[in-house]
């Protein structure tokens, strides 16, 4: 029975324990009751003070429950055999249930045979065990197998079964003693036998245990009581070949279990041999598959080699002929190029010509005004001193005629001023419109250029991939240096026409920096007053924010202020209809309305 099921043994417990108590044997085996049970069975026990045999073998029982068992036993005068082997006596250092099982002994002593094996028994406990050897003489059996007494608590025991004289064995085996000290206990156990069997021929009053000076027992009751001993040590035996019976039971259903598992291993480790045998079959198909497979590969591999070698050849072709297809498209840009170069610098000097021709023209034209001008002044000149002949009278007629000669002088030169100006924007405009017209040629020219490199770079990739593809083909070293000769010399060419480009492009980059520069100054100028206006902007923000944050704490203070007037107005009130309430009940109680 597991401890699982130790609810349903305590159920079952008392029904055993009333059919058994009466016949004077109780045998409570592998039960498992646990210290509630043993508290079941001591109070059974109370009423049945006739019991002989006690077996409470394999139950769990703890130092509480023993307590419980031993406090019952004290009434109890005629137990001869107790067994309490695979439990707990001795749990966790606590001595309390060998201290009375001490008691119980002391006051019966009807006892000759304790079985306590494998009960957690240690040192500290060797000491009690010694004092019940010592001082109960009717003891004949002690087990102690498999428990923790150790050597030194063996040793304790050699000289209380000394003491003894009568006790017969004492089993230890378990305890971790060594074989001088066994040998020690069994040697005196032996000097009892002895002993026990010359008292026995002598005295035989002595052979049952109860020996008292003076009293001598007749040779039946002592018979009776050996016989009643052989049987219970045939009893004793029987249960141990029972249980050895059962342990070999178990062991026969283990190894059989065992036995059918490698025996099932075996199968399964067959089936896989014979699955592993398969698949090894199957991989040498695949192998051979496999074979084919590759050799049909290598055929096809030989045919790509050959159709590479042959397509490697037809690319060479076509890149020399693209190569030739590719100077011959340099060479017409090239020839384009300068002819665009040419025409422009062409118009360039004949706008510059004519800008140049324009401008003395101007030049002229503004030295025949002044010439005119020198004139029209000398002619005025002459008018004023023919004038200052004149009387007082005619001065002021005089003056009228210079101021409207004036007016009209200045009104002329204004005119051909602004005519000068509207011919020199046209002329500024011409030029800008000639140089971006030069611009973007260059910039498309430079893009050809471009271009041209982009496409001659992707023929060297082309031509390096082919090289490293096709290792085994044999190029002659005076065609790679000429080719890389040509290339050096186109690429010097190319650098020379750059260089050209970026100086014109340079000298246009001035002149449209002075404009900018200009430009750049009138925006200063306006983000200048721009940010003038910002600052004024945000001090007048910070303004106004710093009043509407004084206006909102006055408004705050307003309003605290008018909360407190408020209580103070609510308390006033109160005090008013208090004082009312006061002098409407003093009139009411001088009148005596109430």
């Amino acid at each position: 029975m597991s401890r699982n099921n130790q609810g349903s043994s305590i159920s079952t417990l008392v029904p055993i324990l009333q059919r058994q108590c009466p016949t004077g044997r109780v045998t409570l085996n592998d039960m498992y009751i646990g210290d509630m049970g043993a508290k079941l069975v001591a109070d059974t026990i109370k009423n049945y003070p006739n019991i002989g045999i006690l077996d409470l073998k394999g139950n769990n029982i703890g130092p509480n429950g023993f307590i419980e068992i031993f406090q019952a036993l004290k009434t109890n005068i005629s137990l001869r055999n107790l067994t309490l082997q695979w439990n707990q006596l001795c749990a966790n250092n606590n001595l309390k249930a060998l201290e009375l099982l001490y008691q119980v002994m002391s006051i019966n002593k009807s006892i000759t045979h304790i079985d306590i094996q494998n009960n957690r028994l240690n040192t500290t406990c060797a000491g009690l065990i010694a004092n019940i050897i010592r001082n109960n003489p009717q003891l004949r059996t002690l087990d102690l197998r498999w428990n923790e007494l150790g050597n030194q608590g063996v040793r304790l025991l050699i000289p209380a079964a000394a003491a003894n004289g009568y006790i017969l064995s004492i089993e230890i085996q378990g305890n971790g003693a060594t074989e001088d000290s066994i040998r020690e206990l069994n040697s005196i156990l032996k000097q009892n036998k002895d002993n026990v069997n010359l008292a026995g021929m002598q005295d035989p009053g002595r052979n049952q245990g109860r020996y008292q000076p003076g009293q001598r027992q007749p040779l039946k009751e002592m018979a009776q009581h050996l016989e009643e001993e052989r049987r219970a040590v045939a009893k004793h035996l029987e249960k141990l070949i029972e249980r050895e019976r059962a342990l070999g039971l178990q062991l026969k259903e283990e190894y059989e279990e065992k036995t059918l598992q490698w025996r099932q291993k075996l199968l399964g480790n067959q089936a896989k041999q014979d699955q592993l045998e398969k698949n090894a079959g199957e991989l040498q198909n695949h192998k051979n598959i496999l074979k084919n497979e590759i050799q049909k590969w290598d055929n096809n591999i030989k045919q790509l080699q050959q159709q590479r070698s042959f397509t490697t050849k037809s690319l060479e072709e076509r890149y020399q002929e693209t190569e030739k297809n590719i100077r011959d498209l340099e060479k017409k840009q090239q020839d384009e190029l300068a002819e665009q170069q040419r025409g422009h610098f062409f118009n360039l000097r004949e706008i510059d010509n004519e800008w140049g021709k324009k401008c003395d023209q101007m030049m002229d034209e503004n030295r025949q005004l002044d010439d005119h001008i020198q004139i029209q002044s000398q002619q005025c000149n002459k008018v004023k001193d023919d004038i200052a002949k004149f009387n007082s009278t005619t001065q002021i007629q005089t003056m009228e005629v210079i101021e409207k000669v004036k007016k009209l002088v200045l009104e002329e030169f204004k005119e051909k001023l602004n005519q000068m100006e509207k011919q020199i924007e046209k002329i500024d405009q011409d030029r800008l419109k000639i140089v971006r017209d030069s611009q973007q040629s260059i910039l498309e020219a430079q893009k050809d250029l471009r271009q041209i490199t982009e496409q001659y770079t992707d023929m060297l990739k082309d031509k390096v991939r082919l090289e490293l593809e096709n290792r085994n083909l044999s190029v002659d070293n005076y065609q790679l240096e000429q080719f890389s000769s040509t290339v050096t010399q186109d690429l010097s060419y190319r650098k020379d026409l750059e260089k050209k480009v970026l100086d014109q492009l340079t000298k246009i980059k001035e002149k449209e920096f002075k404009i900018n520069n200009h430009e750049f100054e009138q925006m200063n100028k306006i983000n200048n007053n721009f940010k003038n206006d910002t600052v004024y902007h945000s001090k007048f923000k910070e303004d106004t924010r710093n009043r509407e944050e004084a206006l909102d704490k006055t408004l705050r203070e307003s309003d605290i202020e008018n909360h407190k007037l408020a209580k103070d107005i609510n308390k006033l009130t109160e005090l008013l209809s208090a004082k009312t309430i006061k002098a409407v009940l003093s009139t009411f109680q001088e009148h005596k309305v109430f």
